[in-house]
């Protein structure tokens, strides 16, 4: 009788257990160390790209938070900064896991949040904030820079604006579905057969590259 008694109870605990995991997926280690090497692969999109990949949802949410907190501390003016404080309230560790990505169930946050930080950002400024990864560093310096541009004063800032290219990509850079092309700017597809992938681009490198920047937007 006993032997049947711890049979049954153990039969109970399993199945209590896959239940617990089935109905909320456990948070995975984050690498704070892989998470500063992402980012400072700023210089090398392609190389940068493939390593986010291959970060966890749980780091790549750190990423976007970190990301976030770089630009929140900086000189943005506070309707810029209620726009990022909105956007990091809104970003969950399910919005980077495989099912989330496969049936963009974030996508009406990510077009809503976008139309309205189009009111205080200048569409170029959110293809930086938003679909690039940066240092710490550059979010403070980038900001400056865009100060200095508005106040009249000259800046030596070079910046990986998503713009059209003199000569075909092989790569597509920029996605359709979630256009963050600089100003003036817009994702096609059909200007450059360029070569796809389903992820990498767009709000929070959530999207599909599957365009090139062009002008004409």
């Amino acid at each position: 009788m006993k032997i049947i008694h711890y049979y049954l109870c153990a039969s109970l605990l399993f199945m209590a257990s896959c239940s617990k995991n089935s109905q909320k997926p456990a948070s995975q280690q984050i690498n704070s160390d892989l998470v500063s090497e992402v980012e400072n692969l700023g210089a090398k999109v392609s190389a940068q790209k493939l390593s986010y990949q291959l970060l966890n949802p749980d780091e790549k949410l750190a990423l976007w938070q970190n990301q976030l907190d770089y630009y929140l501390s900086s000189d943005l003016n506070e309707s810029q900064k209620d726009a990022l404080r909105t956007l990091k309230a809104g970003i969950k560790r399910e919005m980077f896991t495989q099912t989330h990505i496969t049936d963009k169930s974030y996508d009406a946050f990510a077009q809503a949040w976008y139309n309205s930080a189009t009111k205080v950002f200048a569409k170029n400024v959110l293809n930086t904030i938003v679909s690039q990864i940066h240092t710490k560093e550059f979010a403070l310096d980038y900001v400056s820079a865009i100060n200095a541009a508005n106040s009249g004063a000259s800046s030596q800032l070079v910046i990986n604006s998503l713009t059209p290219m003199n000569e075909k990509p092989k790569a597509c850079t920029c996605s359709t579905g979630s256009d963050y092309c600089s100003q003036f700017y817009q994702c096609s597809s059909t200007f450059f057969k360029c070569e796809s992938s389903s992820m990498g681009c767009g709000f929070m490198l959530l999207y599909s590259c599957d365009g090139t920047c062009v002008s004409g937007a």
